[in-house]
């Protein structure tokens, strides 16, 4: 599993990644907000929306390249997921 953290503001929750993820993707265990038709992205990456599912076990695992990775210059990777609007 990569080593995250977590952040919200007002419009959105943040999945930071300390460890770049790995060939399996961003795995996090811990309970993430995140519902069918939500969208997730990297922020410094290509702006492009991550495939994601979550499994049985709660388990999130979103669908970055390594690519992708490389478009970020910091050494943390962060994932939005913007708050439905109501």
């Amino acid at each position: 599993m990569t080593d995250v953290r977590f952040t919200t503001t007002p419009d959105a929750f943040y999945i930071l990644a300390i460890s770049r993820p790995g060939s399996e993707g961003l795995k996090v265990t811990a309970p993430v907000p995140v519902v069918p038709g939500d969208r997730i992205t990297l922020l410094g990456g290509s702006g492009n929306t991550l495939n994601w599912t979550v499994d049985k076990d709660g388990v999130l695992t979103v669908e970055v390249s390594d690519e992708e990775l490389d478009l970020v210059s910091l050494p943390a990777w962060a994932f939005k997921i913007p708050y439905a609007e109501t």
